[in-house]
Order: C-alpha cells, then structure tokens, then sequence
C-alpha cells in the first residue's frame, strides 16, 4: 500500500469554536456545574447581592506549537477553567486542498478524545495515480504512531454532506505513545481504495497537555 506523505498546516485564528465532534463549555453550562457539586457555596452566596454578569464575548487564544494550534476560549463563569481544542490539519500543497483534520479535546460529553474529520468524498493524486472515493463508514479511521504495529481504530460518529468525523478516547497508552514519536499515519477507506497519510506530529506533547487541563 502506497503511503502518501503530506505537509501540515497550523490553524491560526479561524477555527470555528464548536465544530463537530467538539464543544467548549459555556458559562451557563460551568455554573451549573458549579451549582451542582456544591450546594453548600451556593446557599453562602445567596446571602451576598448578586455580582453583575461578565459582559462582552469570551476571549479566545491561539498558540501554535510546531504543527499544532491550539485555541483556547475563557469561559464567562467565574473561576471556571478555560477550553482548548488542539488542531493540526494535513494538506494538499499542490492543489492548495484540506485533505484532513485532526483535533484534540473534550467534546459535547466531556469525554477527553481525538477526532478525524475527513471529507465524505475523499481521494489524493500522486505520481499521475487517482486513489479514492466515497468514506466507508464502518471501516472507520485507522491511526498509528511511528513505524509501530500498534493501531488505533477511530469509530465515525457523525456525517454530513461535506464531511464525516470519527472520533476515539485518549487514554494514557495513546499518550505515551503520541509523544514517543515525530511521525503519525492516518488512513482513511473508501470504496476506491484506503488512503494512508504519514505526516509530522511535532508538538503533540504540548497539545494533549493544553487541552486537558
């Protein structure tokens, strides 16, 4: 199987907060939280006049690390930590095309996991060859680090028309194992043929610990 080997470009400054697979917490969604977890604060603060609402959007950060950016966006409630989502996107510089994303983060069941976003219609051209086709949904995506035989299957969870998102579970081998390596392999299977894409991963170590806390 031809691997195709790809540049990656950061996103900077226009990811979409909320995009599928992922969502930041809102102030209304912390206080509830809060509210929950601690009832005993909550009656104290009763007895104290309101504090006025934060006024304004959130404010939202990006740094890039390497070949990830992570955007960060701080949450209105009071005290609550901010949100991250990682992002490294894999492109095609020839023809200027976004072939996948790749993002890191707690998505809409605070669930800390990797998702791959890849258009419905997918496929490559390289030295004059044509691979590709419509996503097979229950191949799902496979992910391996290095030159390792380990391989991660990532589960597709949703689809649109422009694109389907499969998404897994970071647990602490995932970790150990993104971090050991330089290089990452992400294939994609449709019904032309699978699509391995082997690209950099430098700044995943920053990533995953940025997103999570």
């Amino acid at each position: 199987m031809q691997v195709y080997r790809w540049t990656v470009a950061s996103l900077l400054g226009v990811l979409a907060i909320g995009s599928a697979g992922f969502v930041f917490l809102g102030a209304r969604d912390v206080v509830a939280q809060q509210n929950t977890a601690q009832p005993s604060i909550r009656q104290s603060q009763a007895k104290q006049p309101p504090t006025p609402a934060p006024t304004g959007p959130p404010r939202v950060e990006t740094i890039v690390y390497d070949s990830w950016s992570v955007t960060c966006q701080d949450s209105l409630g009071s005290g609550a930590k901010k949100a991250c989502l990682a992002t490294l996107r894999v492109t095609d510089p020839n023809r200027r095309q976004l072939l996948l994303t790749w993002q890191i983060g707690f998505n809409q069941d605070n669930r800390f996991v990797t998702a791959v976003h890849a258009p419905t219609g997918l496929s490559v051209t390289k030295d004059n060859q044509t691979v590709g086709g419509v996503i097979l949904i229950p191949n799902g995506v496979e992910l391996k680090f290095g030159n390792g035989t380990a391989v991660r299957r990532l589960a597709y969870v949703s689809c649109s028309g422009q694109e389907c998102v499969a998404e897994s579970a970071i647990d602490d081998a995932f970790t150990k194992e993104a971090v050991a390596n330089s290089n990452a392999t992400i294939t994609v299977h449709t019904n032309g043929g699978s699509i391995p894409f082997e690209f950099p991963i430098k700044g995943i170590d920053k990533a995953i610990s940025s997103t999570r806390r």
